[in-house]
């Protein structure tokens, strides 16, 4: 038991981008953040963390520079297991701070239901993230989205103490059928620095 802190530089390249017949628009242009989170373990198997999510520069083709706040998030873990299998359930609800103006954020609080398993295999590691996230219908002209079912899968080889390999998918499907948006997937390959300290993360 006890605590943790932690802060990830990130930066995202036109993000949003909107397509019309009269030419793109970029939405989000740039957009240089810094994610702020902590955790505060409760006994031997329970952990409350909290995120904020600040942009610190945001550009884009509508309007000015600007700073703006993401959706703060309040997370409950509750999970254990050993070296080689550990499991968890987790519920985590965000709250708007006002970056929906800027398309950084959602206009309404949102929950998130799942739960998460992690093998480990020596050098080798597996981990998968299912849940369902319900939050209110968002609508941008002709796309909307709304509650939706959530999938992060993950494998990766720890190439050496501080170096890691990944290669990761994350999903998500409107099964409820509540808006026009059927589904996305997004494959990622990454090299990351494990341990304390600082941890870069290169991924594409």
């Amino acid at each position: 038991p006890g605590w943790t802190a932690g802060a990830a530089l990130h930066y995202q390249r036109d993000p949003l981008v909107y397509d019309t017949d009269e030419g793109t628009t970029r939405l989000v242009a740039d957009a240089f953040g810094l994610d702020l989170s902590g955790s505060v373990s409760i006994g031997e198997l329970v952990q409350l963390g909290l995120t904020v999510p600040t942009y610190l520069r945001v550009t884009s083709d509508t309007d000015p520079d600007r700073t703006v706040l993401g959706d703060a998030g309040l997370h409950l873990k509750a999970g254990g297991g050993n070296d080689t299998v550990r499991a968890a359930v987790l519920v985590a609800t965000t709250l708007p701070l006002g970056a929906s103006r800027y398309y950084l954020g959602s206009s309404s609080p949102a929950v998130q239901l799942g739960g998460a398993a992690d093998l480990g295999f020596g050098p080798l590691y597996a981990s998968l993230n299912a849940g369902v996230r319900l939050q209110a219908l968002q609508e941008l002209d002709n796309a909307s989205l709304g509650s939706h079912v959530f999938l992060r899968a993950a494998v990766g080889v720890q190439a050496t103490d501080r170096i890691a390999i990944a290669l990761e998918s994350r999903s998500r499907l409107d099964v409820l059928r509540q808006s026009d948006f059927v589904g996305s997937a997004d494959l990622l390959l990454g090299v990351h620095r494990t341990g304390p300290g600082l941890s870069p993360y290169i991924a594409g």
